[in-house]
């Protein structure tokens, strides 16, 4: 599922999976992966939020992020301002197209990447 190729992204780039409270609210996530004014505090070299809005109370979590790549379907989210680098598309699907790059790269399969 989802849950599992942010996994994979996040294992193959050497970091975690955080979330939004939305996102540990349904249960998909524990709710110590949560970021935000609820949540953690995180200032990693490159954040990737993949469908996240960009609403305060979790923007507050990622301000210390030195690299802040965004992506939303919506042009006009929040989180494209905070961002460095912003994709406007849909989540799924620039994150399926980068577990196939990082296979692609590692030589490996899902389960090893």
């Amino acid at each position: 599922g989802l849950i599992e190729k942010l996994k994979v992204i996040a294992q193959a780039l050497g970091g975690v999976l955080g979330a939004t409270r939305p996102v540990t609210d349904m249960g998909l996530l524990p709710r110590h992966a949560q970021i935000g004014q609820t949540g953690q505090v995180v200032s990693p070299t490159l954040y990737l939020g993949f469908g996240v809005s960009g609403a305060a109370p979790h923007t507050i979590g990622i301000q210390g992020s030195k690299v802040i790549v965004a992506v939303n379907k919506d042009p006009e989210a929040p989180i494209f301002k905070l961002a460095n680098y912003g994709i406007v598309g849909d989540a799924k699907e620039i994150i399926d197209l980068l577990v196939d790059r990082l296979r692609d790269r590692t030589g490996r399969g899902e389960q090893n990447v």
